[in-house]
């Protein structure tokens, strides 16, 4: 071994090896300082001339896994092969016994596919060429045990010079719900469409909250400005104060939202009154006679 002092330090353009060397010893080292063994993930899609269509890289670690990097080929985009090629390597690396995946995506990449696959966005490092950003993203591969799905009810009121506004806040919304586990159920309006009713399951808390701080629906809150929404704390909304966990914000251009984690028999209970049970469409109307004309149906991701 050559003694440190006569070691030569030399700069290149390129070296073909060097990486595969250095990657090599520290994986080697890694491993030893854990006690867990790093292995590779490598996903291919061939067409039928044998060519690469497209292509997944990555690696696990002992309960951890990352996307090194994942690519299609233009011919082979929009059906659904990123898609695929994820779904592939999340079930590669929960049979190892991974219980979390990592990635990182450039602005210009593909942020936004990452997200709506349920990952979330854990850190951003900018300065990039051309005003680019790095975007941090892990996503769980298990659902804790005592996790359990979270429904809301929001009741939306337009004022009256904001409802085109409101509305194209609440379409934009809706479609991020996906990204975390989110589903709309329901969404009806009034006939003078200053009313609308959205009821939404999201398959756990951590979901919710994901969807919270969701960086497309803070920038679109960004570019409302002082109309965008605001989220208050709780506050007195009549009986439905005393469901679990109740929150008030405020959506669709300065006008009052309630949002509350809804308890199934609480809130048919306040809602039917001493007839019991009723269609949802019914009970809502109870809710909201006061608006102009009863709740209509609206299809979900339209307006």
């Amino acid at each position: 071994m050559t003694a440190p002092h006569h070691s030569v330090l030399e700069v290149r353009a390129a070296d073909a090896t060097l990486d595969d060397e250095i990657g090599g010893r520290l994986v080697a080292f890694n491993e030893a300082a854990v006690g867990a063994d790093q292995h590779s993930i490598a996903i291919r899609v061939t067409d039928s001339d044998g060519g690469l269509a497209a292509g997944l890289t990555g690696w696990s670690w002992g309960d951890c896994a990352g996307i090194g990097s994942l690519w299609v080929r233009e011919d082979h985009r929009s059906h659904g092969w990123g898609g695929r090629l994820l779904q592939a390597a999340e079930d590669e690396a929960r049979r190892r016994g991974c219980r979390q995946i990592t990635v990182s995506s450039l602005t210009f990449q593909a942020p936004g596919f990452y997200r709506k696959h349920g990952y979330v966005e854990v850190g951003r490092l900018d300065a990039f060429p051309d005003g680019n950003a790095d975007h941090h993203f892990v996503k769980s591969l298990v659902e804790p045990a005592d996790a359990e799905p979270v429904r809301l009810m929001a009741l939306v009121e337009y004022a009256e010079d904001a409802v085109d506004a409101g509305t194209g806040y609440e379409d934009t919304v809706l479609g991020l719900l996906g990204r975390h586990g989110g589903t709309a159920e329901r969404r009806m309006r009034t006939a003078d469409s200053r009313t609308e009713l959205h009821v939404i399951l999201f398959s756990s808390r951590d979901g919710y909250e994901a969807f919270l701080v969701d960086p497309a629906r803070l920038a679109l809150r960004a570019e409302l400005g002082d109309a965008a929404p605001d989220r208050p704390g709780p506050r007195n909304v009549g009986r439905l104060d005393r469901s679990p966990e109740p929150v008030a914000r405020r959506v669709g251009v300065g006008t009052p939202v309630i949002l509350l984690r809804r308890d199934d028999e609480l809130v048919d209970r306040e809602l039917a009154g001493p007839v019991g049970v009723q269609p949802l469409e019914r009970r809502v109307d109870r809710r909201v006679s006061r608006a102009e004309g009863p709740l209509q149906r609206v299809e979900l991701g339209g307006p």
